[in-house]
């Protein structure tokens, strides 16, 4: 079982190897493990043992990124794929329709990193600005509403930004200055606000 409740584990063998397991509670007491393991390959990243996950990972990946249910690639030309659940339009496609294989988020280029939460996705551009879709139940989108997005929006406000991260529905920017911006759910205090 993950002792730590999330819904993917990864080991990293070397740099270019590493495992991903993903693992699913059925209901109370069982769990369904799957396992996934990756190699760099001539710049691309492949599996071996996938049903299909090969056909994002051949294709030159720079980052990975999972959320609860889907799964985030950016590619080396910084355009960026998705495949998975999308029922608050977390893959960025404008529905909210499941995709059993990648696809390209449409308006996403220059793309320098991305990150996911559970449930929304958000993708650092090479000016320094930030896109995001997904579930904004909680303003984790950073656009000033709780609107789930189903394209990638702009978040207004933002920009010079060096690094992005995200919390199961929060998000923070880490800017040029050395200064960090965050939004989001603030149950715990994980905005670091003092509230």
């Amino acid at each position: 079982s993950n002792p730590y409740n999330k819904p993917y584990i990864i080991d990293i063998i070397d740099k270019d190897h590493f495992t991903v397991k993903s693992i699913k509670t059925l209901k109370a007491g069982e769990t369904k493990t799957e396992e996934f393991k990756f190699s760099r390959l001539n710049g691309a990243l492949v599996t071996t043992d996938s049903e299909g996950v090969d056909t994002i990972l051949k294709q030159n990946v720079k980052q990975l990124a999972t959320g609860y249910d889907h799964t985030v690639a950016l590619l080396k030309d910084g355009t960026v794929k998705a495949c998975g659940k999308n029922s608050y339009g977390q893959l960025g496609d404008g529905t909210t329709v499941d995709k059993l294989v990648p696809t390209s988020i449409p308006g996403l280029s220059k793309v320098k990193q991305i990150a996911t939460g559970t449930y929304h996705t958000l993708a650092l551009l090479e000016d320094g600005t930030v896109k995001a879709c997904g579930k904004n139940s909680y303003g984790q989108l950073g656009d000033g509403t709780t609107v789930d997005k189903l394209v990638p929006t702009s978040i207004p406000g933002l920009s010079k930004v060096k690094q992005i991260a995200t919390g199961t529905y929060h998000t923070l920017a880490l800017l040029e200055d050395g200064t960090v911006k965050a939004c989001g759910k603030n149950s715990y205090g994980q905005l670091g606000d003092g509230t």
